[in-house]
């Protein structure tokens, strides 16, 4: 499973990498850097978040009747699993960052491209925390599968990327507070953007944070967002497993 996830992941950062490769500064382009980005958060989100909910469901099964017969606690069960799968997903989101950081042409410093690899990272464990909790409180493939899109589709939506956040309706900013799409589409024009576009024309202007669409708030505020959405969502998942071995008993 881990060798076609780094199949997968390398393919699709490759594919990515030559479709912006190198991606020129200017006008006429701004709308295919925010296309680097956009593909950026999409594809780590959805090329592990799908995956991991039918891996989690089939182990339920197995978990439940060995916990009935005291083999091991659900508690040892999902601290171990999240201890197994942490590597993996620091790995591939950042082999995939660095395929279409580098191939892309995005700004060139260090410092900015590892900061890029973090939010990556921990944007991937939030979507993974989201399998997480969806497959045991759902504890059915079919059923996890069928809930998990109509979480995810309105976070993308209400993300940023295709929508203006002054023009999303009141009765809907909720879901944009709650979307873990909004932090990196934020991180980005902020923090990415306005260097690349420092770093190729000569003159820089103040420009006030709601005049590009972001709400000034600290990178590592972004940061500690993103990690208290892992920990809260996967503190969902665990509270939903234990009443599920509760019940099973």
């Amino acid at each position: 499973m881990i060798k076609v996830q780094l199949f997968q992941t390398m393919i699709c950062a490759l594919i990515t990498g030559m479709v912006y490769f190198q991606t020129a500064i200017s006008a006429d382009t701004i709308i295919s850097i925010n296309g680097i980005l956009f593909n950026l958060v999409r594809n780590l989100n959805f090329m592990f978040q799908f995956q991991a909910v039918p891996v989690l469901t089939m182990e339920l099964t197995i978990m439940l009747r060995e916990n009935a017969n005291g083999i091991y606690t659900s508690t040892a069960y999902f601290i171990g699993k999240n201890l197994a799968e942490l590597p993996q997903y620091i790995i591939l989101p950042t082999i995939y960052n660095i395929i279409v950081y580098w191939m892309s042409g995005l700004y060139p410093d260090i410092l900015m491209f590892l900061f890029a690899t973090l939010t990556c990272v921990l944007l991937t464990n939030v979507a993974i925390s989201i399998s997480y909790a969806v497959a045991t409180l759902f504890g059915r493939t079919d059923v996890a599968m069928t809930f998990l899109p109509i979480f995810v589709i309105p976070m993308l939506a209400f993300g940023g990327f295709f929508i203006t956040f002054e023009a999303i309706p009141s009765y809907f900013t909720w879901l944009s507070a709650l979307s873990y799409f909004k932090l990196p589409k934020s991180y980005s024009y902020i923090f990415i953007l306005p260097k690349v576009w420092l770093g190729s024309i000569k003159t820089a202007i103040m420009i006030p944070p709601f005049q590009i669409d972001f709400d000034g708030i600290s990178k590592w505020t972004d940061v500690a967002i993103l990690s208290g959405m892992i920990a809260i969502i996967r503190l969902v998942a665990y509270l939903a497993l234990l009443v599920r071995t509760y019940r099973n008993r």
